[in-house]
């Protein structure tokens, strides 16, 4: 990233110093700033990825969705102020990235969709659960290592 800055910062400092040759002042300073910038952006674009993790975002389509699915789907019902929830989440990231195509990773905000978390029992969070082939394989509460969802990612997969 700070090599693309760097090299967006020079042409943009290049072009300020021809600019600056008609006769604008302060043109390779604004030329190199506006350089960075496009820099920052363009390594912000590239470096950056979309998440694996579906947010649901209604109730309709829910049960559906984790019960006609082709592959496994790992729901994860959680709640923004919920601390290990955040501690959880870039392992779900990771996992995710890692199996993608492979298990279908749902996150359920719990204040968002009350209805879905009553509908499935949630009392504590974070709560994971992990279906296959319609049927519920396994769940956790809690934090838990990226190995024990491997493991059980494992087991589904056969």
């Amino acid at each position: 990233m700070v090599g693309t800055i760097f090299i967006a910062a020079a042409i943009g400092g290049a072009l300020g110093a021809a600019i600056g040759k008609f006769g604008f002042r302060n043109s390779i300073i604004l030329c190199a700033f506006l350089g960075i910038c496009a820099g920052v952006g363009i390594a912000l674009s590239v470096t950056g990825t979309p998440s694996a993790v579906i947010a649901v975002q209604q109730y309709e389509g829910f049960d559906e969705m984790v019960f006609t699915s082709d592959i496994p789907v790992l729901v994860d019902f959680y709640a923004d102020w919920c601390g290990p929830c955040r501690d959880l989440a870039p392992t779900i990231e990771m996992l995710a990235a890692e199996y993608e195509g492979k298990i279908l990773f749902l996150k359920v905000d719990v204040d968002a969709q009350p209805k879905l978390s009553e509908e499935y029992g949630i009392r504590l969070l974070p709560t994971l659960m992990l279906f296959s082939e319609g049927q519920l394989a396994n769940s956790w509460t809690g934090g838990r290592p990226a190995s024990t969802f491997r493991f059980a990612f494992h087991e589904v997969l056969k």
